[in-house]
C-alpha cells in the first residue's frame, strides 16, 4: 500500500544485518527504491567502511536516530523472507534471547542471505496474443514458437533444453512480438 508523503519526508526501513552486531539499524530509503522496500526486502547497506547484506524488518515513517544513511540498493526481485518468516525470526530471538541476526540465520539460507553469486533469477517465457499472421520465422523459430504456443509458458531453460536451442534463438521471438521474457 503506498505511503502517502509529506513534503520533505522520507521512509525509514529497520534492517537486521547479516553481521554480529546484536541490534537492528534504521537507514533512509531514497525516493527510487520506497516502491520496492517492506518488510522482508533485502537489501545492501553501508555499515561503517564497508557493505553488508540485510533485511528490512519494518518500514517507518520516522526513526529516534539521527543522521541516518541511505540504503544502497534491493537485492534479488522478489521477496523471500515473508512476513510469516518474519514472526518467526521474531520469536526465536525472543524466546532464546538471541540477536534477531542470529536468529534469521537460523532461518534463512545462506543463498538467501548473501548476494550470492550463483543466485539466479528464474526466467520464464509467455506465449502473447497474436493478430493476424506470424511474422516470417525461421524453421527453428516455427519450432520454438510451436513448444511456446503449446505450453503457454515455460521456464527459459527448460524451454532450451526441450528445443536444443540457445536463448538468443528465443530473444529473437522476444524481439518478434510473439514471446515475453521475464
Amino acid at each position: 500500500v503506498p505511503r502517502p508523503k509529506l513534503p520533505g519526508h522520507r521512509v525509514v526501513a529497520r534492517v537486521t544485518l547479516d553481521v554480529a552486531v546484536r541490534r537492528e539499524f534504521d537507514y533512509l530509503v531514497p525516493a527510487e527504491l520506497e516502491s520496492s522496500v517492506h518488510e522482508g526486502t533485502r537489501v545492501k547497506v553501508p555499515f561503517g567502511p564497508r557493505e553488508v547484506m540485510g533485511v528490512v524488518t519494518k518500514v517507518l515513517d520516522e526513526s529516534p536516530h539521527g543522521n541516518l544513511r541511505e540504503i544502497i540498493k534491493t537485492v534479488g526481485g522478489q521477496t523471500l523472507v515473508t512476513p510469516p518468516i518474519l514472526r518467526l525470526v521474531r520469536w526465536i530471538a525472543d524466546y532464546y534471547c538471541c540477536a534477531p541476526e542470529v536468529a534469521m540465520k537460523a532461518v534463512l539460507p545462506d543463498a538467501v542471505r548473501k548476494e550470492a553469486k550463483g543466485w539466479r533469477e528464474r526466467l520464464f517465457v509467455r506465449a502473447l496474443p497474436v493478430h493476424g499472421e506470424l511474422p516470417k520465422l525461421t524453421k527453428r523459430q516455427t519450432d520454438l514458437w510451436n513448444i511456446v504456443e503449446e505450453w503457454h509458458e515455460l521456464p527459459l531453460q527448460e524451454l532450451v533444453r526441450l528445443a536444443g536451442t540457445t536463448s538468443s534463438t528465443i530473444r529473437k521471438l522476444e524481439d518478434k512480438g510473439l514471446v515475453s521474457i521475464a
